[in-house]
């Protein structure tokens, strides 16, 4: 895309302003009076023609307010394909938080066509077999060019130079803040105390579960003490079927994880994590599909750091009211991806724990106390700060082998709940696990447990 756009051909202005323009012959001959009379280049004339066959959108913008675009037209969006989530949506975003309202009118285009602005300049988008990506300023000031960059990110750096002032993206400042803190951290020595130890320990149960534990959704009912058990194996099987291996915990004589065997859906190897450790302090975690990552300890804080060809990934792991919380640094090797940079942190508070992805809230998960039943738990996700989604649930007690748990129909924190039997749980004469039965759409899927001890 050309840095400035010349006129192709003036239409008066009761024919343009967001008009569509069908390129039949009447339309073509008055293009062609308008050529000779306003002298619109041979060449603008020749690409105009070139479109006769087709309907492009014609853009007309007046002069006065400042303008923004972000182009994004690809021949797939002519027929009707929505674009969501791309480069636009955040771009606007920032836009939305780096500047006044009403500062300048934002456009995202996206199918392609003419745009014609009343400085006598213009942007051709029309080409069909041509993809744009830009993002373009033009002032409003008849005496000033239309400004453009051929570029996905960084649009208020871009605007912010048109006006004459100095602005960031929010990707930029907390890039910038996250590799202060990553080799801020990185750098500490390591200092393994008694809160370390609770705090390892309460990390690796998170390992020594029949399945995972999604956010508490089980209450404590997964955590058992393996006193012996040297294997633990899960299996899944639906409508008594015959069932497939899930997964495969090995542990220590101190009950420590030392292998994580995961299977797929057809009950065949996959992939393992490795625990290492030194005198019973975990210091690597060894993967079959990504790098290893190395661990060390700052009194109450753990921290997992994973190094590969890309990027670095230090975790961060604390523990409140006996529950853990994650900070997580993801940072590109190459300054040129530091959008990409990623940073994902849980915080307590009101007794929820609240999950910010770059800074946003993403979810918040309230829960009861986790060994009182019925025990209550909340999940709720947002979508720039409006509820995206709600789920509860109710886990009772029958007796004290069997627990049961049910879902809520509402939608909304504040809907009437109408609770239906969702899972049940079956504990063994050692109160461990024994089964877990799924209950959905009136089929039931049976994870089952198995533990082989040592002598």
């Amino acid at each position: 895309m050309k840095r400035i756009y010349s006129l192709i051909f003036i239409i008066p202005f009761s024919l343009i302003v967001n008009a569509q323009i069908d390129y039949t012959e009447s339309i073509i001959d008055e293009a062609t009076e308008i050529e000779e009379s306003m002298g619109v280049p041979e060449v603008a004339m020749d690409k105009f023609n070139d479109h006769s066959t087709f309907e492009i959108d014609t853009l007309f913008i007046p002069k006065g307010k400042p303008h923004v675009f972000l182009i994004d037209v690809d021949e797939q969006y002519n027929h009707g394909m929505q674009v969501m989530g791309g480069f636009q949506d955040v771009e606007e975003k920032e836009l939305k938080t780096n500047f006044p309202k009403n500062k300048f009118k934002i456009h995202k285009l996206n199918k392609h066509q003419f745009v014609l602005f009343e400085n006598k300049q213009h942007l051709d988008l029309s080409e069909r077999k041509n993809t744009y990506q830009s993002f373009v300023y033009w002032s409003g000031n008849l005496d000033d060019d239309v400004i453009s960059i051929d570029k996905k990110t960084h649009v208020t750096e871009f605007v912010a130079e048109q006006l004459g002032i100095h602005k960031e993206s929010s990707y930029v400042i907390n890039s910038r803040n996250s590799k202060e803190e990553f080799e801020l951290i990185s750098s500490k020595k390591d200092n393994f105390t008694s809160k370390s130890k609770n705090l390892m320990d309460e990390f690796l149960s998170t390992f020594r579960t029949a399945f995972p534990d999604e956010e508490g959704q089980n209450g404590n009912l997964l955590k058992h003490s393996l006193f012996k058990v040297k294997t633990l194996n899960t299996y899944i099987s639906e409508n008594d079927n015959s069932r497939i291996q899930m997964q495969s915990i090995h542990l220590n004589q101190e009950g420590q994880p030392i292998e994580f065997k995961l299977y797929d859906d057809k009950g065949e190897f996959e992939n393992k994590m490795t625990f290492e450790y030194e005198k019973g302090v975990l210091r690597k975690i060894i993967y079959d599909w990504k790098e290893d990552a190395l661990i060390k300890y700052d009194d109450g804080k753990m921290w997992i750091k994973t190094i590969n060809s890309e990027s670095k990934e230090l975790v961060g792991v604390t523990l409140e009211n006996q529950k853990l919380l994650y900070k997580t640094f993801e940072i590109m090797k190459d300054e040129s991806f530091s959008i990409h940079d990623f940073l994902t942190e849980e915080k307590f508070e009101n007794n929820c724990k609240l999950k910010f992805i770059q800074n946003r809230l993403w979810t918040k998960i309230c829960a009861t106390e986790d060994s009182v039943f019925p025990y209550t738990h909340t999940y709720t996700s947002y979508l720039d700060g409006k509820v995206l989604q709600f789920n509860k649930l109710q886990i009772r007690k029958v007796n004290d082998k069997v627990y049961e748990k049910y879902y809520s129909a509402a939608e909304k924190e504040n809907e009437p709940d109408k609770f239906y039997l969702a899972g049940t749980y079956t504990f063994n004469e050692k109160n461990l696990l024994e089964s877990y039965t799924i209950i959905k759409d009136n089929k039931e899927i049976i994870i089952s447990t198995e533990y082989i001890y040592y002598p």
